[in-house]
């Protein structure tokens, strides 16, 4: 938020994260909904001050620069090469 884009190349994970908002966002980006096991359960290009659709079975998001995730399909699998922290409770009880 606040910044003027997102680096080409560089994306946020959110976790844990099951939606997202654009507010105070300055740019548009791609925005890629996927479970704990980084499959792609949908993919949105969101504009500043929207909010994103509900994707069930979302467990993590990733905010892309817009463009970027046009080489991804619904589906697919992401390889993560460092998993975040708070990644392991994921395959452990529901939060």
């Amino acid at each position: 938020m606040f910044k003027p884009s997102l680096p080409s190349g560089q994306g946020l994970l959110l976790v844990p994260c099951s939606s997202i908002h654009t507010c105070f966002m300055r740019f548009t980006i791609d925005v890629v909904y996927l479970s704990k096991d980084y499959k792609v359960l949908g993919i949105e290009t969101i504009a500043p001050w929207r909010v994103g659709r509900h994707v069930p079975g979302t467990k993590m998001v990733l905010e892309t620069a817009a463009g970027y995730a046009a080489q991804l399909q619904t589906g697919s699998s992401l390889i993560c090469r460092q998993a975040p922290a708070e990644y392991s409770g994921l395959h452990g009880p529901e939060r």
